[in-house]
């Protein structure tokens, strides 16, 4: 059986390049912003959440590709940091890690596809 994967992305409130990408992810299709899952990269006290510490992330924003199971949602498959990075990576991590179907003029007519400006 093929392991069922998630994708995470760690934002904070305070964080232009987090906004930046929230807008982005907006303007995807639905189809790719079901797959994607935003969650805080803090708590309410400034601490960083225990999901954070368990899979090593230190920045924001950050996108994660962890198997989607109760044994390894704790350890990253993939680690992608930074906003630009996220966007020019997410079409290959969709294509990867999830059943999505992307054909090569959909990838281009969004945003994750190549010469995107956002």
């Amino acid at each position: 059986m093929k392991p069922k994967y998630g994708i995470a992305i760690f934002t904070q409130s305070e964080c232009k390049p987090c906004a930046l990408l929230h807008y982005h992810l907006s303007q995807e299709p639905e189809k790719v912003q079901n797959e994607i899952e935003a969650f805080p990269f803090k708590t309410i006290t400034g601490q960083k959440t225990a999901w954070c510490e368990s899979l090593g992330v230190e920045k924001t924003p950050t996108l994660v590709v962890f198997e989607d199971t109760e044994d390894a949602m704790d350890t990253a498959i993939e680690m992608v940091v930074g906003g630009t990075n996220i966007r020019n990576e997410l079409y290959r991590l969709l294509k990867t890690y999830t059943d999505l179907t992307i054909d090569e003029q959909e990838e281009q007519e969004y945003c994750g596809g190549e010469g995107c400006n956002l």
